[in-house]
């Protein structure tokens, strides 16, 4: 499928570790690349203790309109206010 698009990268969560088989990745000639979210900053989840363990949707529910920031505006050093 990745090849079909002319694709040489692909981009994937930690929890794909599970089920993922990177050999088939290589086999094709796709660089593999596993995002590690812990050092991002935390934000208010329902149930504590605070998971990075979990999908985009999570952030998106709890955070709205803020979520950008916790993606990418923490890097900048500006609020989610700003």
């Amino acid at each position: 499928m990745f090849k079909a698009l002319n694709a040489d990268l692909y981009v994937s969560g930690p929890a794909e570790r599970a089920y993922l088989m990177p050999d088939q990745f290589e086999q094709e000639d796709i660089q593999l690349v596993w995002k590690d979210y812990s050092g991002y900053p935390e934000y208010p989840q329902t149930y504590p203790p605070f998971d990075h363990h979990v999908t985009i949707l999570d952030l998106l529910f709890h955070t709205g309109v803020e979520a950008p920031h916790y993606v990418w505006g923490w890097r900048s050093g500006r609020s989610p206010d700003a």
